[in-house]
């Protein structure tokens, strides 16, 4: 069965489904989500600086999800459900993602190898690794079969500032 996606928009909520029948590859329908995606960023007015922080961690994520969400070892085979949403607001960037994969913290993982030559060290963390580099804030949690992460982008907002005396002078 191939993967299927679905995806929908409302005003500021970007919503995104992945149904992942072959886990252990990509969903190759990642393309038509992005080419969805960028232009709902652009429209809400989010820079592209953070529109690529967005699309790197839903890349990097779902990219995760297929290929380490297999059911471990004597559990029973299931197809693999990712359910997103991206809230924009001035103040924030939310990324909400969920999963019915076997429970995983991404704060547990161990860090990546930085300190020995790229082309020798063993594959694995570094993306994640980014994605704390890239957001703010995250939380974690897992019930009734799923693990959601919560992903936030604090926005750069212009601080609001008093006119000098020429700028009142000039009203």
């Amino acid at each position: 069965m191939p993967n299927r996606m679905s995806f929908s928009r409302e005003d500021w909520l970007f919503l995104f489904q992945f149904d992942i029948a072959d886990p252990g590859e990509m969903p190759a329908d990642i393309d038509q989500l992005v080419t969805t995606l960028m232009p709902f960023l652009d429209q809400t007015g989010v820079q592209s600086e953070e529109a690529n922080s967005i699309y790197i961690a839903v890349e990097e994520l779902l990219l995760n999800i297929a290929t380490h969400g297999k059911a471990k070892e004597g559990e029973a085979e299931k197809e693999l459900v990712a359910k997103g949403e991206i809230d924009v607001s001035p103040e924030n960037l939310i990324l909400r993602l969920s999963d019915n994969s076997p429970p995983f913290d991404p704060r547990q993982a161990p860090p990546p190898d930085l300190t020995s030559d790229p082309l020798e060290r063993s594959i694995g963390g570094l993306g994640i690794f980014i994605l704390f580099n890239l957001f703010t804030e995250f939380a974690y949690s897992y019930s009734e079969g799923y693990n959601t992460g919560v992903w936030t982008l604090k926005r750069q907002v212009a601080e609001k500032r008093s006119p000098s005396p020429q700028e009142k002078r000039s009203c």
